[in-house]
């Protein structure tokens, strides 16, 4: 998978958590994240680039907000392979 690729699928799980929380689609948002198919997507996504060299500040902070709200990473654990002088 390239960088457009990973990106492209960050942002098109974002968008997707973003359209099964509004009113209409609630009953296959809950089942979206209740049946482990959303952790599992954030998970493939998250440990192809697990020290965010390939991803956009845009799709990081997809990722950054999706685990804040279901933690699939444990806070303390994610971006730890992140090497700060290298990124920023």
């Amino acid at each position: 998978m390239d960088k457009k690729e990973l990106n492209a699928d960050i942002k098109k799980l974002g968008k997707k958590i973003v359209f099964l929380q509004t009113r209409p689609n609630l009953d296959k948002f809950w089942e979206f994240t209740d049946s482990g198919e959303f952790r599992k997507e954030f998970r493939r996504l998250y440990d192809l680039d697990k020290k965010f060299e390939y991803m956009s500040m845009k799709s990081l902070k997809i990722l950054m907000v999706l685990n804040r709200k279901y933690q699939v990473v444990p806070f303390h654990a994610f971006g730890i392979q992140t090497n700060l002088d290298e990124l920023l």
